[in-house]
């Protein structure tokens, strides 16, 4: 997969088709992206939904206080959980079936998160 192409909407196409196939992962790929990275990201989303507070991008200009930071915590969250049904559950054979519908309910909560995140923005905004 090519990360840089001429057709961009071909790209994103093989990168969505390939992330719900079962991954074609080494063991340390499994446990570092199966386990490791999905600890981490989850351990952060929920430091954000229990302070009810994130820093974006390790700025103080952008500081999620409440709600967002509470809806931020949960897409972290989803992606840690996409990232574990992915490497871990799907290299698996008896927890592949498992795989596929931790990542459809992952990305279902992450898009709501988002427009969660989304509307409040907009909310404020034309206040």
């Amino acid at each position: 997969m090519r990360l840089f192409a001429q057709h961009t909407g071909r790209v994103l196409f093989d990168v969505c088709e390939e992330s719900f196939g079962p991954p074609s992962c080494t063991p340390q790929s499994k446990w570092i992206g199966g386990i490791v990275v999905p600890l981490a990201l989850a351990f952060y989303g929920l430091c954000c939904c229990l302070a009810q507070r994130a820093i974006f991008f390790n700025t103080e200009q952008l500081v999620l206080n409440g709600n967002v930071g509470v809806a931020f915590g949960i897409l972290w969250i989803s992606a840690g959980v996409f990232a574990h049904s992915h490497y871990f559950w799907g290299s698996l054979d008896r927890l592949h079936v498992f795989s596929e519908p931790g990542k459809v309910i992952s990305l279902t909560s992450l898009i709501f998160s988002v427009l969660y995140m989304m509307f409040s923005w907009l909310a404020v905004a034309y206040r």
